[in-house]
């Protein structure tokens, strides 16, 4: 599957030649910490071309995000169609061609994003990273 990406408007905030991204984030019931994220990623360096929040009918008031976060892209979904299907919408929604999956209770660490993105863009052959992941 591809998608055509217009790269022109999707220029935010580039301090450095890090490549564009979109970030992709499913929730269920997780606002509070969608909340959290969300937080991190508005103060972050580099910066995401796109937030898309993809909500599963979680009915735990997550429009609050519009309020905090009004550049935030959210999807409602009238029931939960699961993480891959949900996870399928934002990705159709995204600009980039690199996304970041993420999810709402994980925590932005500025440097594993950077050297992630710089990783992809010096290694065409790569099509995925992951993270380490830590149990605060």
């Amino acid at each position: 599957m591809s998608k055509e990406h217009n790269t022109a408007s999707s220029q935010t905030n580039r301090t450095d030649s890090l490549p564009d991204f979109d970030v992709v984030i499913v929730n269920y019931k997780s606002s509070d910490l969608l909340l959290d994220l969300l937080a991190d990623f508005a103060h972050s360096s580099p910066s995401p071309s796109r937030v898309i929040v993809v909500d599963n009918n979680s009915n735990d008031k997550p429009e609050r995000l519009r309020k905090l976060f009004p550049e935030t892209i959210l999807l409602k979904n009238p029931e939960n169609f699961g993480f891959a299907r949900a996870a399928n919408q934002g990705w159709r929604l995204g600009i980039s061609p690199i996304v970041l999956f993420i999810n709402p209770d994980a925590r932005l660490l500025q440097k594993d994003l950077s050297l992630a993105l710089k990783y992809l863009s010096s290694e065409p052959q790569v099509a995925a990273v992951g993270p380490c992941i830590l149990d605060s």
